[in-house]
C-alpha cells in the first residue's frame, strides 16, 4: 500500500473512531463506560500504529484558521476571501502528515472567532 492509501485508511479509521464516540450518548449509562474504554483503547491503538510509520494524523478543532494550514474549508464561501478572525469549528477530517510532507489534506468547517 502506498503512502497515500495509508493515510486515506487512517483518516477512514479516524471518522469510524469518531462516530462511535457520538453513538456512545445513545447507549444505557450502564453500557457506556465498556464502550468509551474500547473506543479510547482503538484510538490509542491507531495513532501507535501511524507513530511506527512516522505518521500524525491533525485535527484543528477551535485553533486560529491560517491559510497555511494543510486543510481545505469546506464553508469558505460564506466567508467571502476574508480569514482574519476565522478558528476551526469542526474538523471532518484530519491532515495525515509524515514529517514536512501533507499525505492528505484535512477538511474543517470554518466559523469566525470570538
Amino acid at each position: 500500500m502506498n503512502e497515500e492509501g495509508f493515510a486515506n485508511l487512517a483518516i477512514e479509521l479516524w471518522k469510524l473512531i469518531r462516530s462511535f464516540e457520538q453513538a456512545l450518548e445513545m447507549l444505557p449509562l450502564d453500557k457506556q463506560s465498556k464502550v468509551k474504554a474500547q473506543v479510547r483503547f482503538s484510538y490509542s491503538r491507531l495513532v501507535s500504529l501511524l507513530d511506527d510509520a512516522g505518521v500524525r494524523i491533525k485535527c484543528f478543532d477551535g485553533e486560529p484558521f491560517e491559510p497555511n494550514l494543510p486543510v481545505t474549508a469546506v464553508n469558505a464561501d460564506d466567508f467571502n476571501g476574508v480569514t482574519e478572525n476565522l478558528v476551526v469549528k469542526q474538523t471532518i477530517e484530519p491532515a495525515v502528515v509524515k514529517e514536512t510532507k501533507v499525505l492528505v489534506f484535512g477538511k474543517v468547517v470554518l466559523a469566525r472567532g470570538g
